[in-house]
């Protein structure tokens, strides 16, 4: 709703454009009127308004005097002038009070008509931004808060998209998933299936480069009704499989940090690997499968190598469709159980943990996770000559393409090594996986470039040095650095 204050020294004046602007446009509500410009400030004092229509010759204070103040003191008022005058020098100062729109009396409806169509398109604009940089701040935590957050809070849906598994993993920019949404598949699918959603939804990267968050305006229609339509024309552009969860309720914006974090982790509870799932936040406890024989086979797998045991345990998993996170808990805890507590036990339990946390994350389906955990417990570990050339050249490969979109499949297909097992060889040699060391090859790149030309444009270095998010580039610099990139050069020349 348009909140409308009338300035007109002429009651009848007043009141007809009060008459026509309701009968045009019910967005517009008349909130005020007043009959020159002293009123009309004392009334902007305590009532908020978002449109002034004034006229110019009034006593008192007249229109060019009351848009100059209005303009000093609520810059954010559009002002329309509305006169029987069409006197250069009242035009120019309406210009300089940045007005929308100079009209001449009598006004007729369809210059109205066309006039409130423009008011309100500016005002959707800008409360759209001013809505999504609340959001930003809260979600990213890489904007200001700004005002209004004790306005009237907005009533939002959110869901949560996530390409390919949900990453688990420290690192994940190499996570396949990182690479699909660049292509715009998201906003196409929005634009095209559902009428009006471009101007009203804000779309966010979420935990990882793989994530996705969409919030919009609630009154849009049924928030899981819109998610569906949205998460199916997604998954019809995907080559990989897209998961989608969603808050089933309009929620506030002071709710939309904690409300994305249960989105996640219901994503990550209920969330199959190799299959676009379309879910709703179900508000219960999870409860995690307990069986003792997936548990025995598990154990049987990562110490022992049991091929036998692999394989019931994945024609079960297939069967009983096991979530995501069921998988690596059932995992995690064989591999605590199994650790004799010596260093080069725990050593190799380390490994192997983050190992099948990059397994997990990256694999595509059920097949590529099974051949992945196949390479990782039946070949057991590498002679250190071996695993030293590999790691060494898996580095060198890393130090040349940094700028390139590398996977663990890339890995994987370059080296001849299914992808988790590529990232047990690097830990094992350097201590932490690829795409930790590749996250840190970008990094000092960016710094580089950064400190050679401190006017270099954020968002060329992120592309630059192999990131295609800038967002995503500047949180993973601070989390690196303690500043932002924007900040790094000014900081290091301060004595």
């Amino acid at each position: 709703m348009i909140r409308v204050m009338i300035v007109e020294d002429e009651p009848h004046a007043q009141r007809r454009l009060r008459r026509m602007i309701e009968r045009l446009d019910d967005f517009f509500r008349i909130d005020a009127t007043a009959l020159d410009g002293e009123e009309a400030l004392d009334i902007l004092k305590t009532t908020r308004c978002d449109v002034v229509f004034t006229d110019i010759r009034m006593p008192i204070m007249d229109g060019t005097e009351l848009m100059q103040r209005i303009r000093r003191q609520y810059p954010e008022i559009m002002l329309v002038v509305l006169s029987g005058y069409s006197d250069f020098s009242y035009v120019s100062e309406a210009v300089r009070s940045q007005a929308v729109d100079y009209l001449l009396k009598p006004l007729t409806e369809e210059a109205l008509s066309k006039l409130l169509t423009e008011l309100k398109e500016r005002y959707l604009a800008r409360e759209h931004e001013q809505i999504r940089r609340r959001l930003a701040a809260r979600i990213n935590k890489a904007a200001p808060p700004s005002g209004g957050e004790n306005s009237a809070d907005e009533q939002l849906g959110a869901f949560l998209l996530c390409a390919g598994a949900l990453p688990i993993c420290e690192s994940t920019d190499m996570c396949p998933g990182a690479e699909f949404w660049n292509g715009g598949a998201l906003r196409e699918a929005a634009e095209e299936t559902i009428n009006q959603l471009s101007s009203f939804t804000w779309e966010f990267m979420g935990n990882t480069p793989s994530e996705r968050i969409v919030i919009l305006r609630s009154e849009l229609g049924e928030l899981p009704q819109i998610a569906a339509i949205l998460h199916e024309a997604v998954v019809a552009r995907a080559d990989m499989p897209v998961s989608c969860v969603c808050h089933r309720e309009p929620i506030s914006l002071s709710a939309i940090d904690r409300t994305l974090k249960a989105l996640r982790k219901e994503l990550e509870q209920r969330g199959r690997i190799g299959e676009s799932l379309f879910l709703e936040l179900s508000g219960q406890p999870w409860q995690p499968r307990a069986s003792e024989d997936a548990l025995h086979d598990a154990k049987a797998c990562l110490g022992r190598g049991d091929e036998d045991a692999l394989s019931r345990l994945f024609e079960r998993f297939v069967r009983e469709k096991w979530s995501q996170g069921e998988l690596y808990r059932l995992f995690s805890i064989a591999l605590t159980q199994l650790d004799d507590h010596t260093s080069a036990a725990y050593a190799r339990s380390q490994r192997l943990r983050a190992a099948l946390a990059d397994s997990i994350s990256s694999a595509l389906t059920m097949e590529e996770l099974r051949g992945d955990l196949a390479s990782l417990c039946l070949n057991g570990e590498e002679n250190s000559g071996e695993t030293a050339s590999v790691a060494q050249r898996i580095e060198q490969y890393l130090q040349k393409n940094y700028a390139e979109h590398i996977t663990n499949q890339t890995l994987g297909g370059v080296f001849g090594y299914v992808p988790s097992y590529v990232s047990m060889l690097f830990r094992r040699e350097y201590g932490v996986s690829p795409s930790e060391y590749l996250t840190n090859v970008r990094i000092e790149q960016a710094k580089k470039r950064l400190l050679e030309d401190p006017n270099v444009l954020i968002r060329d270095v992120a592309v630059a040095v192999g990131f295609k998010s800038q967002h995503h580039f500047s949180r993973t610099f601070k989390n690196h650095e303690g500043v932002w990139p924007s900040d790094f050069a000014h900081e290091r020349r301060l004595p």
